[in-house]
């Protein structure tokens, strides 16, 4: 086999231990996964696991990480507060812009991984220590970042001086969150669901609305 037919299969042996660990800690928890089951989802030998993830904590981290860091990377670019603070005249529909495109990429983010979704509410909630790691250093530099957007946004007069920035960025995302997580029962109550592309426009409407609404300077 050439070099990069073994790098080839390599690369796919790693993506499917990734793809088979996110399924089974979603499904059975960190503890209730194990490499076995992880090593024959994936159709692989099983020492492959600690030979490219250290193990079964190592796959763990990877399988949240490889999500968070991609969040994290468009959270930097649409909520860059740079143009907001160096003198230039960024209008406020591209402020309202950038930020619906940020909402728009959580919810089909997300939604396309829902075995994520799950394991966070799950492991956030008993503090895994893994996970927790994980959360500060992605998901909650994102939040932090839609926060500073906001302090950027309100420094410029585009959002009333007495706003809690925190506050603000805190409803977004618990917003966001409880929409994914409550979407089965809506489905149920309403028939309306975010995986329709028509009611996740809406509810992306309404979400961005009311947040300027709400904060809309005197």
């Amino acid at each position: 086999m050439t070099p990069e037919g073994v790098l080839h299969q390599t690369q796919q042996a790693a993506q499917a231990l990734l793809h088979a660990g996110k399924e089974l800690f979603a499904a059975r928890g960190f503890d209730g996964a194990t490499v076995k089951d992880i090593a024959d989802r994936a159709s692989v030998n099983v020492s492959l696991v600690s030979y490219y993830f250290g193990g079964k904590e190592g796959l763990y981290r990877e399988v949240l990480e490889s999500f968070g860091r991609k969040r994290l990377a468009i959270s930097e670019r649409l909520l860059a507060t740079t143009s907001l603070s160096d003198g230039s005249t960024e209008s406020h529909d591209n402020q309202q812009l950038r930020l619906r495109l940020f909402v728009e990429d959580f919810l089909e983010c997300h939604l396309r991984d829902p075995e994520i979704c799950t394991i966070l509410q799950r492991d956030l909630e008993t503090e895994h220590p893994d996970c927790m790691a994980v959360f500060m250093s992605t998901f909650m530099v994102s939040y932090r970042n839609l926060e500073e957007f906001i302090r950027a946004m309100q420094s410029r007069g585009m959002i009333r001086e007495g706003a809690d920035a925190e506050f603000l960025a805190f409803s977004i995302f618990s917003s966001l969150m409880n929409g994914i997580r409550l979407d089965a029962l809506r489905l149920k109550l309403s028939g309306q669901t975010l995986t329709d592309p028509a009611f996740r426009k809406h509810f992306t409407d309404q979400l961005i609305e009311q947040f300027f609404k709400g904060c809309r300077p005197a």
